[in-house]
């Protein structure tokens, strides 16, 4: 379904954000966003959320 997802979202121009939390070289895709003003909103309970659950970071990516 995410892909799905992602796939009719290109289609449409809209870009993706994916959040991830990260520690050594293990990583865990957590988040999907599909604006930057919802992700800056989320941001500060997924990094609590990230230290809750003793990963290092928080990171992201955005597909075009």
């Amino acid at each position: 379904m995410t892909t799905f997802v992602s796939g009719a979202m290109k289609m449409m121009g809209m870009k993706m954000i994916r959040v991830y939390f990260e520690r050594g070289y293990a990583s865990e895709e957590v988040a999907m966003f599909h604006d930057n003003e919802t992700y800056m909103a989320c941001l500060p309970s997924l990094k609590t959320l990230a230290r809750k659950l003793k990963w290092k970071r928080v990171t992201e990516t955005i597909d075009d």
